[in-house]
């Protein structure tokens, strides 16, 4: 199943040509996210497989996020205490670069579905992280005929 390799590289890749300063691979809790040139960042996790037959559905988990800056900013009319909507909108904006590239690259031998549902997280950290937390799936076709 070398399509695990194959789904998780060509996203940690999207996700860094986007513009993420970094991107990791593994349980989020053995990141440093205390690290100030981390952000913004994201994390892929394998959630599940799931084998049925003649395809292998698995599942990633991906938490993309920056640290909210406490700092006044004023937007239009309105005064804000912190960046929390800048980040939404920046965090949104770079995993649909990613998402787009990686739907459209053409060495992919895995289906992916286009739909990518995020929802968004405050403060869900010790050091107030803010972003978005999303899971996608990938297919990918059973090419071994028999286990001995």
């Amino acid at each position: 199943m070398k399509g695990i390799y194959e789904a998780a590289d060509n996203f940690i890749l999207e996700l860094t040509n986007a513009g993420f300063n970094s991107v990791t691979f593994g349980s989020i809790s053995d990141v440093d996210i205390e690290k100030q040139n981390l952000y913004p960042f994201a994390n892929i996790e394998l959630e599940n497989a799931a084998l049925t037959g003649k395809v292998s559905n698995i599942t990633f988990n991906v938490i993309a996020a920056d640290i909210v800056d406490d700092k006044s900013t004023k937007t239009g009319l309105k005064q804000r205490t912190d960046n929390l909507l800048d980040i939404y909108h920046d965090i949104a904006t770079l995993v649909n670069t990613a998402w787009q590239r990686y739907l459209r690259n053409p060495s992919v031998n895995y289906i992916v579905s286009p739909e990518l549902n995020m929802d968004a997280f405050n403060m869900r950290f010790e050091n107030r992280l803010a972003g978005y937390e999303f899971n996608f799936t990938i297919q990918i076709p059973n090419t071994q005929e028999s286990a001995c």
